[in-house]
């Protein structure tokens, strides 16, 4: 198992080095599982938008590339948070929040008010 960076993933996504680019390609279509922790999947995110400035719906396609390689397992979690962040405006962090909130059938406590109108279980009721 080798567990991906998001430097690796920027280089593969941008394509700004070609060896760097080639390198990430093989892992991704190799024989080796690769592990993408959620906080690369988040962090990739806000550096395709506020680096790179990206429109969401590339960052989608990107997401949605990594939920089709072969040998990478996400999380139920990633897997929630993905949808969430194809169906709404909001963040990729703030779809994780959502998303464990679902998973462990929790409530959320914010004052995001984004985050909350998609919450079913608000913590904080009066704001």
């Amino acid at each position: 198992m080798v567990v991906i960076d998001t430097s690796a993933l920027l280089r593969f996504f941008i394509r700004d080095s070609e060896p760097k680019y080639e390198q990430v390609q093989n892992l991704l279509n190799g024989d080796e599982d690769v592990c993408i922790p959620d906080v690369v999947i988040a962090e990739l995110e806000y550096v395709f938008r506020k680096v790179y400035e990206l429109p969401r719906t590339d960052i989608i396609m990107a997401y949605k590339f990594l939920l089709n390689l072969k040998r990478y397992d996400s999380s139920r979690v990633a897997k929630i948070a993905f949808q969430y962040y194809e169906q709404s405006r909001i963040s990729m962090y703030d779809c994780f929040v959502l998303a464990h909130a679902f998973v462990s059938t929790s409530k959320i406590a914010s004052y995001d008010k984004k985050l909350l109108r998609m919450s079913v279980a608000p913590f904080f009721v009066n704001q």
